[in-house]
């Protein structure tokens, strides 16, 4: 009861929080290894009391059950090997840099900052939900993945002065943007007249550096 009550109160904890991830559970999966053990410990002493042909027949239809429930969880390692393909880089034939590059997306622009930019260079992340993670440089992100940041740059767009303090209040010297969102969002929230002269501010205070896989790496010409 007490391994139930824990491992019910610690998934309820992680339903409620503002984002539900699996690992979040997972401090109660061996609570719920063990009970499931006991419970099925239970109930093989409860047929060895009951007659044979009763016996026999739950006994089957639960290893029958148990085997359903093994051959999902192979099929699911199976394809999600598959999706992974791991051989290459456990055999030495693939990079670290190329296996990573074949999952993460961002990873290529990420690996350009860290080789091109100076070790100072402090990163503002637009529209990559704070994923971040392989950055060797100081980076911030807004609490609504850049959103906020992008609205002030249309907004101060409309005058140099304004766009050119504004660029160099954000603190950085670099943009690395999720390009393909970044221009859906424009276009689904502001006018064409707007992102027209947001694109034209950013083409005379900014550079694009590196592009590659639909991320951009945006270089500040006027830094602090």
């Amino acid at each position: 009861l007490m391994l139930l009550s824990f491992s019910i109160f610690f998934i309820l904890m992680a339903f409620f929080l503002n984002q539900i991830r699996i690992r979040y559970i997972l401090p109660v999966v061996p609570f719920l290894i063990i009970l499931t053990v006991s419970g099925l410990i239970n109930i093989f002493t409860w047929l060895n009391d009951r007659g044979r042909p009763f016996r026999e027949l739950f006994i089957y239809g639960l290893l029958i059950i148990l085997t359903f429930l093994m051959a999902k969880n192979v099929i699911y390692l199976y394809k999600h090997f598959q999706s992974i393909q791991p051989a290459n880089y456990i055999l030495g034939k693939e990079s670290r840099d190329e296996f990573i590059s074949r999952h993460d997306r961002s990873y290529p622009a990420m690996m350009y900052i860290n080789r091109h930019t100076p070790e100072n260079a402090r990163i503002k992340l637009i529209l990559l939900s704070g994923r971040g993670y392989y950055l060797e440089r100081i980076y911030d992100e807004d609490p609504n993945s850049g959103m906020d940041t992008v609205r002030s740059l249309v907004t101060a767009a409309g005058d140099d002065k304004t766009f050119e303090k504004y660029l160099l209040s954000i603190g950085c010297t670099h943009l690395l943007v999720r390009y393909d969102l970044f221009q859906q969002y424009l276009h689904d929230n502001f006018s064409p007249e707007a992102v027209s002269r947001l694109f034209a501010r950013m083409g005379k205070e900014t550079e694009i550096v590196y592009y590659g896989n639909g991320y951009a790496v945006i270089r500040l010409i006027r830094q602090r």
